[in-house]
């Protein structure tokens, strides 16, 4: 009787090869990812969201010259940092990064000297640094994230920011900075930890 083969450990002549449907819709994407770069070039405006991407494609961002993007959209995607390459784009009005898994916003954030509109709801921030409060937002969203506090700092917007939504994190209180927000139209608080309601906000003109 012939001696029966080991069947211990992989058999890789066994594994079979990605179905060619799967091949085919990663090319898609390639392509497809690498034409929102090429008409970026152009329009001034990237859109990358719902992409399912851990992390932005760097070669793509030297090979198109996109230095005078206006608008970027990285939204919905796998991102654990914001990408060094976008804090870049100084001509950069618009950034929405919502529905990631962005723990920490870089301090070179500051570096983005003319964003007006940040989106950076739906992530795992627990904290903002002092330098986001360097930029003139216009609208920051901040909702679904584990804010704990608000730093002091946010008064350094009080001539820019109309838009503030800070709902659905873990905020126990708001610094009195806030009342100095005289541009604030808009604040949203619902689904914090808030004791009772903010006597800053009465205050706010």
């Amino acid at each position: 009787m012939p001696a029966s083969s080991s069947t211990c450990g992989p058999i890789l002549e066994d594994i079979p090869p990605l179905p060619v449907c799967l091949q085919q819709q990663q090319v898609l994407l390639s392509r497809s990812t690498e034409k929102m770069f090429e008409d970026a070039e152009l329009s001034g405006v990237l859109s990358l969201a719902g992409r399912k991407l851990k992390e932005f494609p760097s070669n793509l961002f030297t090979k198109y010259d996109i230095s005078d993007l206006v608008s970027a959209d990285l939204s919905s995607n796998r991102l654990v940092d914001i990408p060094a390459s976008i804090c870049e784009l100084q001509s950069l009005e618009s950034l929405r990064v919502r529905g990631n898994t962005l723990r920490r916003i870089p301090s070179n954030i500051a570096l983005l000297a003319a964003l007006t509109f940040f989106d950076l709801s739906n992530n795992h921030l627990t904290q903002l640094p002092v330098a986001l409060f360097d930029l003139p937002l216009e609208i920051l969203l901040l909702t679904g994230n584990r804010l704990e506090t608000i730093p002091r700092e946010i008064r350094q917007l009080s001539s820019t920011l109309t838009e503030l939504d800070i709902s659905c994190n873990h905020l126990r209180s708001l610094p009195a900075d806030i009342a100095l927000l005289k541009m604030l139209r808009v604040l949203i608080l619902r689904q914090n930890l808030l004791d009772q309601f903010p006597s800053v906000i009465i205050k706010i003109k």
